[in-house]
């Protein structure tokens, strides 16, 4: 009975910090939109240049690579023009109006042709040119070395010696920039209990509430639990918007919604148990929002849910690394969140991820837990 009169309280607090919890549970929402923003204005068109050395032929390519892209299903998009001087071309480059430069060695069509009567005969020459720095050159560079290799066996009647195809997990070999990006996102809807969840313990201590709250036999557990079945709800709140406003610009749920509901629940109490250290730590909300900014900050960006972190692993445990960032939950219910909404699998996929979470939810809760209970609620 004590826990449901704290439930009822921390509902009555919430709201009265109503500003906080908006905040809390539109910031996720607002960074979606951005990320769609971004991803629409990143749909750009590859530009490419052909210049040809040869003065009496033209290479073929032109055409070939126009009709082959037409018909291409990737997504990709490629705008390809001609020019007659390399000054021209690398002017272009070096202003950024175009991604790459294609150089054809004189008389390629025709030395690529010869191949089909004597295959050790002369070969024709590519020059590609561009920032090699750039990621779309990098990425025009893949698709054009493939076409032309495509082209010159067509040229010299060769059959391609491979028959390749690619399988995408899930749907990760359509999904977007956008798309991608939503699973971190949601669980940074939830890294924003950081505040609420901790404001909502430290307010107990700089309104003296907590001193009733003792005489009234309240234990540190009933104050915790009811706490933190309250913020659980915000964080299901809080990650619910984050998913409604991906749906809104486009984004399609895949996987089990169970399994994604599941590990919101599991991450919340992560963070929620996270913020009793914190809580530990401060005496009143202005500490909370000052102190606070560190570990929100680290867990946002070190977290990979603003972008991918990729580190060193120190070790293995049962084939599941483990880096210097594996100690935030957030990066396993964020890896959980991907093999799910993304890749499509089962429980059985993130069951390393989920003992990992409940394990730094404990170490979290133990070590917040001595520290609220020796430095707020242990009488002098």
């Amino acid at each position: 009975m004590k826990i449901l009169n704290i439930i009822l309280k921390s509902i009555k607090e919430q709201y009265r910090n109503f500003w906080m919890l908006l905040l809390t549970v539109s910031c996720a929402p607002l960074f979606v939109a951005v990320y769609y923003l971004i991803d629409q204005s990143e749909q750009k068109s590859y530009e490419i240049i052909l210049l040809s050395e040869s003065k009496n032929e033209t290479p073929a390519f032109f055409s070939f690579a126009e009709d082959f892209l037409k018909s291409d299903t990737s997504g990709l998009k490629f705008t390809l023009y001609q020019v007659h001087e390399r000054d021209e071309a690398e002017d272009r480059l070096k202003n950024k109006k175009a991604d790459m430069l294609i150089i054809f060695s004189p008389a390629f069509d025709s030395m690529a042709a010869a191949l089909k009567k004597n295959p050790y005969g002369p070969k024709p020459g590519i020059e590609f040119a561009g920032d090699l720095s750039s990621a779309d050159y990098m990425i025009a560079a893949i698709w054009m070395g493939e076409l032309i290799k495509k082209y010159i066996y067509e040229l010299a009647a060769i059959s391609d010696p491979v028959s390749f195809s690619e399988t995408g997990i899930g749907i990760s070999g359509s999904a977007s920039y956008f798309e991608l990006a939503i699973p971190g996102l949601i669980i940074f809807a939830i890294i924003m209990l950081m505040f609420t969840a901790t404001i909502a313990v430290v307010s107990e201590t700089e309104k003296k509430t907590l001193q009733r709250l003792q005489l009234s036999r309240i234990t540190t557990a009933e104050l915790i639990g009811g706490i933190s079945f309250v913020q659980v709800l915000v964080g299901i709140l809080a990650a619910a918007l984050a998913l409604l406003t991906a749906m809104l610009f486009g984004f399609e749920v895949n996987g089990s919604f169970g399994l994604l509901l599941f590990i919101t629940v599991l991450c919340s109490i992560s963070i929620i148990a996270f913020s009793m250290i914190l809580a530990g730590f401060t005496r009143t909300i202005t500490q909370v929002l000052v102190v606070g900014n560190f570990p929100l900050f680290l867990f946002m960006f070190f977290s990979g849910a603003m972008f991918p972190i990729h580190t060193n692993p120190w070790f293995s445990i049962a084939g599941y690394d483990i880096s210097v960032n594996s100690l935030l939950s957030p990066v396993h219910a964020i890896s959980a969140l991907n093999k799910v909404m993304i890749m499509q699998q089962n429980i059985r996929s993130i069951i390393p991820e989920i003992i990992a979470i409940i394990t730094l939810s404990a170490i979290y809760f133990i070590t917040g837990w001595w520290l609220f209970y020796n430095r707020q609620m242990k009488k002098p």
